[in-house]
């Protein structure tokens, strides 16, 4: 089941577990929700949020899937279910190199706040990192410091767990940030699921308590040109992120029969 699959993050240590140990000892694998449910460990903020149908990208991966059928060549002979699952590879694989785009962008990010390193050798990349760097003075200009860039949050209360891309430090006060790559032109407005994420985050570090001098922004990033746009959530957003994330939190439990199984792990 898809709902299944996803990120998990052990709530003792505070690391997002990307690959354990097979059970024959014959290499790794991905955990599952039955490794978590062994191990203690909490759904990530993204794992729990796949409940909620996401609009937006469903339709990108719809013109991904037409825009491949347009543009792929059908080989002679091929029967109409060969060349669907062709079709259906190709978008896929657009589908993948975007997503890995998005990870450049996002480690060369996490570099420039561990290092301080500016350089790259992919244009758009370097274009963001000068833009990013411009609106860090600004923000430092304005009080924000103490940067800390995806560190792992552990809500111990509701159990999952979320790595905001960054997070800044004024007095009492939080700044989250997550980054967005998309085609700027084609750009119109934040998604729902943003809100979701920015606010569990939050809950996450201070438990909403949604003091004047907080603050939460989208920086929105050209994946072609390194173009950088901000988005600034109002506090009325964020509220209505966090209710709709919590919602999806009921909703994951009951879909993959969370408590259930947890109680049956604790009767053996």
């Amino acid at each position: 089941m898809k709902s299944e699959q996803g990120r998990w993050y052990d709530p003792e240590t505070g690391q997002c577990v990307l690959e354990i140990p097979k059970k024959d000892g014959k290499g790794t694998k991905r955990p599952n929700i039955n490794d978590a449910i062994e191990h203690g460990w909490y759904p990530s903020v993204t794992t729990i949020a796949k409940v909620i149908a996401k609009d937006g990208l469903e339709i990108w991966k719809q013109r991904q899937v037409l825009m491949s059928a347009l543009t792929t060549p059908r080989p002679a002979g091929m029967s109409d279910e060969e060349f669907v699952e062709l079709i259906l590879n190709d978008s896929k694989e657009q589908g993948e190199q975007a997503a890995e785009r998005g990870k450049d962008f996002h480690a060369a990010a996490n570099e420039y706040w561990k290092t301080g390193n500016m350089q790259n050798e992919d244009v758009a990349i370097a274009n963001f990192l000068l833009e990013l760097g411009a609106w860090r003075v600004k923000k430092e200009a304005e009080g924000w410091g103490k940067w800390f860039s995806e560190s792992a949050l552990i809500c111990e209360r509701l159990e999952y767990a979320g790595t905001p891309d960054l997070v800044g430090i004024r007095g009492d006060d939080r700044l989250i940030i997550d980054y967005k790559t998309t085609d700027i032109e084609k750009y119109k407005a934040p998604y729902d699921e943003w809100a979701m994420q920015i606010a569990a985050n939050f809950y996450a570090l201070s438990h909403c308590a949604l003091g004047s001098g907080n603050a939460w922004e989208e920086l929105i990033v050209d994946r072609t040109t390194g173009r950088m746009i901000v988005h600034e959530w109002k506090h009325d957003d964020i509220k209505r992120g966090w209710r709709m994330f919590r919602d999806a939190i009921s909703l994951w439990i009951e879909i993959n029969r969370w408590e259930e199984r947890k109680a049956k792990k604790e009767a053996k």
